[in-house]
């Protein structure tokens, strides 16, 4: 089953996710303190690539 995304969520990355972990959150039964730890990451990886581009 799709989970249907309003107009924003479809162009904010960090809102879909969020929508998409709250639908399997809900189809886990996950309690609410188990949701509070997955929601929040306590470590971030950010990473840069080049990329050569023709004219």
């Amino acid at each position: 089953m799709a989970t249907l995304l309003s107009t924003e969520q479809e162009t904010n990355p960090w809102l879909a996710a969020e929508a998409r972990f709250d639908e399997a959150a809900t189809r886990l039964n996950l309690d609410d303190g188990m949701c509070k730890v997955l929601r929040s990451p306590t470590k971030e990886l950010t990473v840069h690539i080049p990329v050569m581009l023709d004219d």
